[in-house]
């Protein structure tokens, strides 16, 4: 097994040190853009899933959502308008992978037609068995093995429970 170094892959959040206003409460902390929720921890805590946000804009520093239980203003200084466009625009799974337009690609034991139909529309040289020299990036499910020195990138998706390609919590 090897490490795979995380600057190999865009941040697939963001964090930032603000001060949160909701309701009656305002507390600094550390607000949290994750894929699926805006999160603050501090002396109150938030956990806003981003299909719960009926409202959303940036001014003057202020990122203000709204959501079914408030609004919540978040003081983030000059990335407010950042995230709300990472919000309103988030990455899709082929951003966080990091594959690009003209990549060469290996897609090794995956099956999800979706998938793989969304990985046809960026890239087209796709190799389904065998790597080809030059790769770009690997896209693998289940065991993640060395890679060989050709290929740049590699990311191992979860098996999502498929036996047969190894257990995903094996290092």
């Amino acid at each position: 097994m090897f490490p795979i170094p995380y600057s190999l892959f865009p941040t697939m959040g963001a964090e930032s040190q603000c001060t949160v206003r909701f309701g009656e409460q305002r507390s600094e902390g550390k607000a949290l853009l994750e894929t699926d929720h805006l999160i603050f921890r501090g002396t109150f805590r938030l956990n806003i899933p981003r299909k719960a946000i009926t409202k959303l804009d940036a001014t003057d520093g202020t990122l203000r959502v709204t959501f079914p239980e408030g609004t919540a203003l978040f003081e983030l200084g000059p990335t407010a308008a950042k995230w709300a466009d990472k919000i309103r625009h988030p990455p899709s799974l082929l951003d966080k992978l990091g594959v690009k337009p003209g990549m060469r690609v290996a897609v090794l034991g995956v099956d999800d037609e979706a998938f793989l139909d969304q990985l046809a529309t960026r890239v087209s040289d796709v190799a389904r068995r065998t790597p080809k020299q030059g790769t770009d990036i690997r896209l693998l499910r289940g065991r993640l093995r060395r890679r060989s020195r050709a290929t740049r990138k590699a990311a191992w998706l979860p098996n999502a429970g498929r036996r047969d390609l190894g257990d995903s919590r094996e290092r």
